[in-house]
């Protein structure tokens, strides 16, 4: 079985309705996929841009944020 959400599943989802011939739910799994494989360039250059940030942020020395209220 594949993971929740993948790209993936949708695939299989959309050869399971081709099988089942329900051209409805084939055709708008088919529109799902193609949305969905669009983003998969987006979604990893902004893994590898919060990567680039995250490891940026662990470089820096900013000085530790006081809470309002707690007195000091």
């Amino acid at each position: 079985m594949t993971e929740r959400g993948s790209v993936a599943r949708l695939q299989q989802r959309i050869t399971n309705a081709d099988a089942k011939g329900d051209t409805a739910v084939s055709t708008f799994l088919k529109d799902r996929l193609t949305f969905r494989q669009s983003l998969v360039a987006s979604l990893g250059k902004r893994s590898t841009d919060l990567d680039a940030v995250r490891t940026w942020c662990g470089t820096q020395h900013f000085p530790a944020k006081v809470k309002k209220g707690s007195g000091k």
